[in-house]
């Protein structure tokens, strides 16, 4: 906890905090320490704040960091509080540290904006118009963040074989992947690290045929976000992981901005005949080839298309003709996904993604493209996948096909008399899966 500063809390009856304080008074660390309460550590705070989330019900972690954060935008920030001083109340030596964290609600810059709109007219008895360019909605990139992290995780085997044809030789991809979220948020403390690890960092733990762990990093920068120290940042995850866990990696980055400019994939320091030379594996969207994409069997190649498609009608000043070019896009898109042979789970975990990474101007629009959604699977339920695949088995004419499909719905919780009625099925041989 970052507190050298002291706090006078105010509190609607002052018997309240007096009685408190009372409490503690002859409290010896209290007195020892000459404190006026106790200052617990943070982990003991966090320990704490865990077992209050436990009995309230709350699933969310909480954390201290978290009530000084939300301190610092929602109670001082967003109400007109001066960040000089909020920095002081959060006990900050550098009021850059503030910044980091208490960043600016769209809704501050908004009423910002609207109150110096209303000072230049008071100024000046002309009508004026104040044209401003506000930066992409902090919750709308959050979004895009944590579909990418989905879709990751739904098609991390398939991203390693796109990138790595050979990757099944390499790996024993039947003992499955290990996500280490815990491992990755241990070497970037959140409160003051510049490269705290984002939404979209993941590390992920494989076996070779040899029965070896490896380790593998994907970084993906969203749209508009790259930044020119982005090479010591994975210089950074490579040095961190091996001097805290003395594992090696493989370390990706995906880059999805528009722009086909050239970003250096090495990061080079020298000095006085020291010096350090470090590459890792780039990925960018802009520069994929359509064509290629569409003829990969490979299912992480519908997601370089999805990504790719938010790129469409960008150019286009008429909103209306942007929305036009992508609806048919994403229908395409949609079309493609829905015709190859992939398991359920990875048809609807790519149908969401392309649904909601790839977004119209035009909400209205959206009901188009469900509406043709709905045409593709021939249904206009939530059972449209699941037909979709039964139809697929049926063609095949295979039993254990049907089996496969209906423990399949067994499992979603799908009630066995529909499943029956779906697979031709027994009853009771739905029963026994």
């Amino acid at each position: 906890m970052s507190t050298n500063y002291s706090l006078l809390f105010y509190l609607e009856k002052p018997k309240n905090y007096l009685e408190i304080i009372g409490r503690y008074a002859d409290y010896p660390p209290c007195v020892a320490k000459g404190l006026v309460l106790p200052v617990l550590s943070n982990q003991k705070m966090n320990s704490y704040l865990k077992e209050i989330a436990d009995l309230c019900g709350i699933t969310k972690k909480l954390t201290f960091h978290m009530a000084r954060h939300t301190f610092a935008t929602t109670v001082t920030l967003a109400n007109n509080v001066p960040i000089e001083t909020v920095s002081k109340m959060l006990g900050h030596t550098d009021i850059k540290t503030t910044q980091h964290y208490a960043k600016l609600l769209d809704t501050r810059i908004g009423s910002d904006m609207e109150a110096l709109q209303k000072r230049l007219a008071r100024m000046r008895p002309k009508i004026i118009h104040i044209f401003t360019c506000v930066q992409p909605s902090k919750t709308m990139k959050q979004k895009d963040d944590y579909l990418w992290k989905g879709i990751l995780e739904d098609v991390f085997d398939d991203f390693l074989r796109f990138l790595h044809p050979d990757a099944d030789k390499v790996f024993d991809l039947s003992r499955g992947i290990t996500f280490l979220d815990k491992e990755l948020e241990q070497l970037f403390p959140p409160e003051d690290d510049e490269f705290a690890p984002k939404v979209v960092d993941k590390l992920a733990q494989v076996y070779t045929h040899d029965g070896i762990e490896e380790w593998i990093l994907i970084h993906v920068e969203v749209q508009g976000t790259y930044r020119r120290d982005f090479s010591l940042r994975m210089f950074t995850y490579y040095y961190r992981i091996l001097d805290k866990y003395h594992k090696r990696i493989s370390a990706y980055a995906i880059l999805t901005e528009a722009s086909k400019k050239p970003r250096p994939n090495t990061y080079e320091e020298e000095f006085m005949g020291t010096g350090i030379s470090y590459r890792f594996n780039m990925y960018k969207i802009a520069e994929q080839d359509t064509n290629r994409l569409l003829a990969s069997d490979n299912p992480f190649a519908l997601v370089v298309l999805t990504a790719k498609a938010a790129f469409v009608g960008k150019n286009l000043n008429d909103k209306d003709e942007s929305d036009k070019a992508l609806l048919q896009t994403k229908i395409q898109l949609a079309r493609e996904l829905l015709e190859r042979n992939m398991s359920k789970e990875k048809i609807r975990g790519l149908m969401n993604f392309l649904r909601y990474y790839v977004r119209f101007d035009n909400s209205e629009v959206n009901i188009i493209f469900e509406q043709e959604v709905e045409k593709l699977t021939e249904r206009s339920d939530t059972m449209g996948i699941e037909q979709l695949l039964l139809d697929r088995e049926k063609k095949k004419g295979k039993r254990e096909s049907l089996i496969s499909v209906a423990r399949e719905m067994k499992k979603d919780g799908i009630p066995v008399e529909q499943i029956a009625k779906f697979t031709k099925l027994s009853v009771k041989e739905i029963e026994k899966l």
